[in-house]
């Protein structure tokens, strides 16, 4: 069998997630949460204690905080023996999966999620998010509607994230966004929902940011790969080359270029005797695979009884 370590980005996070983990051992995982925490300048264990979900929501905290915990089931799992022979990330979680795969360093990575996650939130220019969803759905329909959109508007207006086949996020410019949902509505075969975030992530609204963080990028240190891992602009396995170059390229690139997700999830399926773990906060990314197939099952690291399970089986092969 191989294991498939899958992690979750910014949407996953929620109060009750410290207490989840600790349901594992607190000492276990405390040197993660430590490393993070000096690499961010403020204590992300007292941090998540007293956050409420409107805190976590604000892009300068949940992405250290969702990288922090995704990185401390890493180390939960290899605890249990469970170790992945694959990575791949949602958006944010592209970042563990290549610590997980021994690309980047976990403190060197921390301080690059911090100035990621500040200059996002520190934008001049404003977008949103819109997730639609449909049984049905037709992405050339999405695609085609954006650029009419964008063109009557000459706003900024395009698929931000391709996250499964029956559900995609469209990501843009407010006016655009509030019309793009408008006519959404009209289909009664698409349901549509504004996201509460302040910012169109993975679109060129974010270009602004993109000449400072491109300083932090060249900052790090890339590994070869240790295992096999995904990227998401491409939904395609890292091979690297040019020093790390490419990959310093990726993820400068992955700030304003879609996620390609549902890509990713089809060439996991490739893998043969797939076990697909989502490593963090949540089952979102579980709820995608079912989106688009019943014949694998995806486990998730937050449930103590089926990760114990898991962990039985794999040692007794």
């Amino acid at each position: 069998m191989k294991k498939i370590f899958i992690f979750p980005g910014q949407g996953a996070q929620n109060p009750q997630m410290l207490q989840d983990i600790k349901g594992y051992s607190l000492n276990e995982i405390k040197p993660v949460f430590d490393t993070v925490s000096e690499a961010c300048k403020f204590d992300v264990i007292s941090f998540l204690e007293s956050a409420t979900q409107e805190k976590l929501s604000l892009t300068n905290y949940t992405q250290i905080v969702m990288f922090a915990m995704n990185m401390a089931y890493v180390k939960v799992l290899s605890g249990l023996g469970i170790k992945p022979d694959v990575t791949a990330g949602h958006s944010l979680g592209q970042y563990c999966a290549l610590v997980a795969a021994g690309v980047l360093d976990l403190y060197e990575t921390s301080c690059l999620i911090r100035e990621r996650s500040r200059l996002m939130s520190e934008l001049k220019t404003h977008g949103r998010l819109c997730a639609v969803s449909s049984p049905c759905m037709s992405i050339e329909y999405v695609e085609q509607m954006c650029s009419d959109i964008s063109k009557a508007t000459n706003d900024c207006l395009q698929i931000a994230l391709y996250n499964s086949n029956k559900q995609i996020v469209v990501g843009g410019a407010k006016p655009a966004i509030e019309k793009f949902y408008e006519e959404i509505k009209e289909n009664v075969e698409y349901k549509a929902t504004i996201l509460p975030v302040g910012q169109a992530f993975h679109t060129p609204i974010m270009d602004e940011m993109l000449p400072e963080f491109r300083n932090h990028v060249n900052d790090i240190s890339v590994k070869e790969p240790s295992i096999p891992v995904i990227l998401n602009c491409t939904g395609d396995y890292y091979i690297e080359k040019n020093n790390g170059e490419d990959l310093k390229n990726e993820l400068i690139e992955q700030c304003h270029k879609p996620v390609r997700w549902l890509q990713t999830m089809n060439t996991l399926l490739e893998v043969e005797n797939p076990v697909i773990i989502e490593v963090g906060p949540g089952h979102s990314l579980s709820g995608l695979f079912r989106n688009l197939t019943k014949e694998v099952k995806v486990w998730c690291s937050e449930d103590k009884k089926s990760v114990m399970m898991l962990s039985k089986k794999i040692n007794q092969e």
